[in-house]
């Protein structure tokens, strides 16, 4: 029989899903119930309106209660890559500014940044992610320059779940006079988070991965000080204040919402959120970090196997990555995975596959992963 959690998604009974860190799974109760808002939405138009901005309102106020933000700091985007642009959108760069970001950043941050550079507006460096969290804030603290405008990292590594400290790298950044931006996407769901403690300028997430919600679902997090500063790249219906000539923005980081949105979206995440609430948070996060250090530890010892993310779960995270003799084709490999209906990511730029232990992982899952590489041996 499927544990409870298991229960909850009909994909695992054909298939080992390890790849929450690309997209996450919904689990039915909430699928269900985001299917019938949809639905009701195509069906009865602005009929239905009303009802599904009050499931926004309240997705977005939970959404800043996981986050430990104030309400009105927090915009609704369709993924992190949109809250990135914009805030690459709305700082008024000055010539000479550099952004300083991490060498395994995922294109979310390396495309906008890049784009930048590219154009003149910015000049982009890297720091390196080291073995530890220390190595890689020394590292961090080294690459700080008095050009430095903003500092852009994940605090989760999108290619081997290593971790940055977030406060400490707010605190880094903010000690040389620069800003900081926090991508939680690799985070939001597997680790809490609390931006006041952790005092960042800008954070981003998604909704669609670790917090299993549906796709076009993302926020952004901009620390109130800094709101009036960061402009709107595009306004519109929403973005500004009704029957207010000349046009006015909101006041709070509903600004940057502007248009006709994917209103179901959110009523999905709520009943995700109930989903999670129902399941326990913070039990499935410490079986998420149990089963990350039983993957990570039958890694270890896997004579074709070399592991290239920290052992300890406070330098890590529910993500590993691993290279596999014979296989310097991660994409082949996924590939033949794939046949196996093991279900993983390649990250090409190490010659590794990724995987993600998510709440429904089980020992059976990563039997089936290791049975699925040795056959491939």
């Amino acid at each position: 029989m499927p544990s409870p959690v298991r229960a909850d998604f009909s994909a695992l009974t054909r298939m080992t899903y390890l790849n929450l860190g690309t997209h996450g799974l919904m689990p039915e109760p909430a699928l269900e119930r985001y299917l019938a808002a949809t639905a009701r939405y195509e069906r009865e138009g602005y009929f239905a309106h009303a009802e599904l901005e009050d499931e926004r309102e309240r997705a977005r106020a939970r959404l800043a209660a996981l986050l430990g933000a104030p309400l009105e700091a927090i915009a609704l985007t369709g993924n992190a890559n949109d809250g990135i642009n914009l805030v690459a959108a709305g700082i008024a760069w000055r010539p000479g500014d550099e952004v300083l970001i991490s060498d395994q950043e995922h294109p979310a941050i390396e495309n906008p940044f890049g784009y930048l550079a590219r154009t003149g507006r910015i000049t982009l460096r890297r720091f390196a992610i080291g073995a530890d969290p220390e190595e890689s804030l020394a590292n961090l603290e080294a690459a700080i320059s008095p050009q430095t405008r903003l500092v852009a990292a994940s605090n989760v590594s999108s290619q081997t779940g290593a971790r940055l400290p977030a406060a400490a790298a707010t605190a880094l950044a903010h000690a040389r006079g620069a800003q900081i931006l926090v991508d939680a996407t690799q985070a939001l769901g597997q680790i809490p988070l609390d931006v006041t403690a952790i005092g960042c300028d800008y954070l981003v997430s998604n909704g669609h991965k670790w917090l299993l919600g549906p796709k076009g679902t993302g926020l952004l997090y901009v620390r109130p000080e800094r709101l009036e500063e960061l402009r709107p790249a595009h306004v519109g219906a929403g973005s500004l204040l009704e029957g207010v000539t000349p046009p006015t923005l909101r006041p709070t980081a509903a600004r940057f919402e502007f248009g006709t949105r994917a209103l179901p979206v959110w009523a999905g995440m709520n009943a995700t959120l109930d989903w999670w609430e129902s399941r326990g948070m913070l039990p499935l996060q410490a079986h998420m970090a149990t089963m990350a250090a039983a993957f990570k530890a039958r890694a270890a010892d896997h004579p074709r196997l070399t592991l290239l993310t920290p052992q300890p779960w406070e330098h890590s995270s529910s993500m590993a990555s691993i290279r596999v003799a014979g296989f310097p084709d991660p994409y082949a490999l996924l590939r033949a995975l794939w046949a196996r209906e093991v279900v993983v990511r390649a990250v090409p730029e190490l010659g590794a596959i990724r995987i993600s232990l998510a709440p429904f992982t089980d020992e059976g899952d990563l039997d089936r992963l290791f049975a699925a590489l040795d056959e491939l041996a």
